[in-house]
């Protein structure tokens, strides 16, 4: 980040908000004060440069970052997508090192591992909607898929859950699910459910196809669970461009967003976001061998107190 600042045209951003030029480095309040103008235009709201300092620090200091944190940058400077890309590839690679992702040689049970090497996630949109007690209702899941082989017949995506129904809204159809209770991930209510889709046709190699899933949640608290969560992620083959979009009736105490480590619960990497909305949204270039998605307060509603 500190080598992309430095260079024009983004050293010229916030050049003019220097008021003291100490050396030739890249001045972290003079960053802040620019991201913090051209994001309260963006969000429509005022912004405080003292809110970015830390973050901005941490990013110019080469330290692990939010993918929050990087969208800010992303967001106030207008990056071109070939420098977007090469920082979150970085990020994600800086992750790596760090140990934050499992080892790619873990072994996992043969049924785990998605039969993805047929097809690349070019797009992905995952909406979630929640009801006034913070418990999902449906989530609409649409993706566009690059196929990588001839006479592609079936797409199979993953979903993690409990008591799923499934319906395709667009290209194909529902032929049938399979359940894999031994990769329970969320609780032990939860299945990994694997979704086979009837493609319209057989698509061949190099054809571009889209899907669109609804998905219809049978969303219950469990005894003494007082929060509820939303995680979006990619095992074995990268995605790309996916936005995660979380829709409540009513806004939540307060929502984090979060960096899993798929085989724990407590997320490796946490930020609060704003309070009081019922829209949050979150928007990733490249997702590979990471989970990120919300968490969140759950309400008991009435019948289950």
């Amino acid at each position: 980040m500190t080598e992309l600042l430095s260079k024009p045209p983004y050293r010229e951003m916030w050049g003019q908000y220097v008021q003291r030029r100490r050396g030739n480095g890249v001045n972290v309040r003079a960053v802040a004060t620019f991201m913090a103008g051209e994001l309260s235009d963006a969000a429509g709201q005022e912004m405080n440069p003292s809110q970015f300092k830390d973050s901005v620090r941490r990013a110019l200091a080469g330290e692990l970052v939010t993918d929050r944190t990087l969208n800010r940058f992303i967001v106030a400077f207008g990056f071109t997508p070939q420098e977007t890309q090469d920082l979150w590839v970085s990020l994600v690679s800086a992750r790596k090192r760090a140990g934050l992702y499992p080892s790619p040689d873990l072994e996992l049970p043969s049924d785990s591992k998605a039969p993805s090497d047929d097809r690349v996630v070019l797009a992905q949109q995952i909406i979630l909607n929640c009801d006034e007690y913070g418990l999902g209702q449906t989530m609409d899941v649409t993706e566009t898929y690059l196929v990588k082989q001839d006479n592609l017949t079936l797409i199979r995506p993953v979903i993690e859950g409990h008591e799923l129904q499934f319906e395709v809204l667009e290209g194909g159809e529902v032929t049938g699910t399979t359940s894999d209770t031994t990769l329970r991930i969320r609780d032990k209510e939860s299945d990994i459910v694997r979704v086979y889709i009837k493609t319209p046709r057989p698509l061949r190699r190099g054809e571009i196809h889209r899907t669109r899933l609804l998905i219809h949640l049978t969303d219950t608290p469990e005894k003494d669970q007082s929060i509820n969560f939303f995680r979006v992620g990619s095992r074995n083959n990268p995605k790309y461009e996916v936005t995660t979009i979380i829709r409540f009736k009513k806004a939540p105490e307060y929502i984090t967003h979060c960096v899993w480590d798929e085989l724990f619960e407590q997320p490796v990497l946490e930020e609060y976001l704003t309070p009081g909305h019922t829209h949050y949204s979150m928007y990733y270039p490249i997702m590979d061998q990471a989970f990120c998605g919300f968490r969140w307060p759950i309400v008991t509603p009435p019948e289950t107190e």
